[in-house]
């Protein structure tokens, strides 16, 4: 789920409150049943964090909450990219366009 200290909220909403955020949460019959939040890097938005309610799973709440904000982000018109970070997903597959290949490397 999404940081629930006080330290990450706080981050979080003065990232919001500085333009450097963007975030959404999908309700269904009133209740939230899935969020995506968006860090904004320059002109490059980073899929940080995305989970949904698992009783609406057969619904693909986060697939129909990742078209909805795909949709208002590119009516900003100020994003060049969409970044989706490492690893798979079918999501990935579906949305993205390009991909860059990218390893994690720790050094003892």
């Amino acid at each position: 789920g999404l940081p629930d200290s006080a330290e990450a909220r706080c981050a979080m909403l003065q990232a919001a409150e500085a333009d450097r955020m963007r975030a959404f949460l999908l309700h269904a019959g009133g209740q939230p049943v899935a969020y995506l939040s968006l860090p904004v890097e320059g002109r490059t938005l980073v899929y940080a964090q995305l989970g949904y309610d698992p009783d609406f799973a057969r619904l693909s709440p986060g697939t129909v909450l990742q078209i909805e904000a795909l949709e208002r982000l590119f009516a900003e018109q100020r994003f060049a990219h969409f970044d989706f970070t490492e690893g798979d997903g079918a999501h990935k597959a579906l949305f993205g366009t390009h991909h860059v290949a990218c390893s994690s490397l720790i050094l003892l």
